[in-house]
């Protein structure tokens, strides 16, 4: 060994390096003779290991292990009952008011629609130039208040009724039966759905979505 007064730093290092190495191949060395040790300690002769063969009861048969169907029996999974639908009696179209009060609405176009590859489906026209914007002759119409529905025929439904949502059966009793109809939300299931439509059949009022086999 070198005196470390007279080394160099990285000389020094090399040694250390080395003297590692030493010591691990030495650890290795004996970590091996322990687990070969404890090996051959673990290992049992072959005359000890036909003994305990011969004392180990015999393998039951798997007929015997498996349980027969009989004794386990799964529980059955309950079978929901199907609640009928009830019928809707009323469901008819009321005098509607002439379709010529209603005003002929033209196709509200997004300018130049056909010149570039867009939609018509229509967008407000911004710009300091835009024709149609300005309301020229030929650019397309734009919608206004002037193209609004008379009074009688706003909010009614198709059937010619004024539609009201209803969630329970009380809410009925507010409908008006000749001029108003009743639209039962999407929330309601079958059940409660039932008791609203038995109701709106002895009250007369008419149910404007019905489901189906409800008609």
């Amino acid at each position: 060994m070198k005196d470390f007064t007279d080394v160099t730093p990285t000389e020094k290092k090399r040694e250390q390096k080395i003297q590692k190495d030493k010591k691990l191949e030495h650890e290795t060395k004996e970590r091996k003779k322990k687990k070969e040790l404890e090996e051959s300690q673990t290992e049992k002769p072959p005359e000890d290991s036909a003994k305990e063969i011969a004392a180990e009861p015999a393998a039951e048969s798997p007929s015997a292990k498996a349980p027969s169907k009989e004794a386990v029996k799964k529980p059955k999974a309950k079978k929901r009952k199907a609640i009928p639908v009830e019928k809707i009696q009323f469901h008819e179209k009321k005098g509607v008011p002439a379709k010529t009060l209603r005003k002929k609405k033209p196709h509200f176009r997004r300018q130049e629609h056909s010149k570039i590859r867009l939609k018509p489906v229509w967008r407000k026209a911004i710009g300091i130039d835009s024709k149609q914007h300005e309301g020229k002759r030929g650019k397309g119409k734009i919608p206004g208040i002037g193209y609004k529905n008379p009074g009688s025929l706003q909010y009614t439904h198709p059937l010619g009724y004024k539609s009201v949502l209803i969630h329970n059966v009380k809410e009925l009793e507010k409908i008006k039966a000749q001029t108003e109809g009743a639209i039962i939300a999407a929330a309601v299931g079958r059940r409660k759905r039932n008791m609203i439509i038995a109701e709106a059949n002895k009250l007369k009022i008419t149910i404007l979505n019905p489901r189906k086999g409800e008609v």
